[in-house]
């Protein structure tokens, strides 16, 4: 299978963020019982841990050797979706849990484990806070204080399948379309040449991927979500752009009804055993679905 990447037109970055978690118990008991490592402090870093984060744990723990531990707790995409991971990582911290010093979660989770998190300026300097992105720090403040610095970036992605659209009359014409940013006019009209099978996957199971496309789906149409703090609900754009995914599946008919229950994996493995044309996911699609 012959599998393409193009940028979604109308993306928004999904900022995924470390945050420090103020700890009250530092080092478990449990673990002095090895008197070799008496005096090694252990970080339990809670997040989906990939082979990039393994490289860069194990290379911290060799720094460190004998002083630091960095212990990974691993809550991998595969087994858990964003809402599922917010809820278990909100009881750990509920109950005051000796496992978890460092998390991961997304931007938008920033205010609601602020409370259980520890303010971070006096920590960084302005050196550091100026050399990264203004855009993604701006996530990682809650009532003027810093709690969480930006650990990575994820786009969406507009995937398709190469080798099926090679099989339409006008590839070469479609093909510098999708390149170029094809509009949603000429994408829904490509259906035309696509028939008894699906067309086009998208996650709208009631999860902040649902949300995450619709944000996308404004983008595309000129508008942000929010301006100067305020939602932008009430504007053209956001209605044409809520009107849109719905009629994706029940007007154009691009999409099947079972989107409303697919979260990403779900949606990655139809459009492979259901020979799909057009996928929207994450950078990590190759590589999830290498495994």
């Amino acid at each position: 299978m012959k599998l393409k990447q193009i940028i979604y037109f109308g993306v928004i970055s999904a900022l995924v963020i470390a945050l420090i978690l103020m700890t009250f118990i530092f080092i478990p008991s449990g673990d002095n019982d090895n008197q070799t490592n008496i005096n090694v402090k252990k970080i339990y870093f809670a997040d989906h841990i990939s082979d990039s984060h393994q490289k860069v744990i194990d290379r911290f723990n060799e720094l460190y050797s004998g002083q630091i531990e960095v212990v990974g707790i691993n809550l991998p995409f595969t087994k858990f979706s964003t809402n599922e991971r917010k809820e278990l990582l909100a009881r750990f911290l509920r109950s005051r849990s000796d496992r978890i010093d460092v998390f991961s979660v997304d931007q938008i989770w920033v205010p609601r484990f602020a409370k259980w998190s520890l303010p971070l300026d006096q920590y960084f300097n302005k050196n550091v806070i100026n050399s990264l992105l203004d855009y993604a720090m701006q996530s990682c403040r809650h009532n003027d204080s810093l709690y969480a610095i930006p650990l990575y970036i994820d786009i969406s992605l507009m995937y398709y399948r190469d080798d099926l659209l090679k099989k339409f009359n006008n590839y070469n014409v479609i093909k510098a379309k999708i390149e170029n940013s094809i509009t949603w006019e000429d994408f829904i009209d490509l259906k035309k040449n696509y028939k008894n099978k699906p067309f086009f996957f998208f996650q709208a199971d009631d999860f902040e991927g649902l949300m995450c496309i619709f944000v996308e789906m404004m983008r595309s149409q000129g508008k942000e979500l929010i301006i100067d703090g305020k939602l932008q609900l009430d504007y053209p754009e956001a209605y044409k752009a809520l009107k849109l995914l719905v009629d994706f599946v029940h007007k154009y008919k691009i999409s099947p009804p079972e989107v409303t229950s697919l979260k990403e994996n779900q949606t990655y493995e139809n459009f492979i055993d259901e020979d799909a044309l057009f996928l929207r996911g994450w950078p990590s699609f190759l590589r999830d679905m290498s495994k």
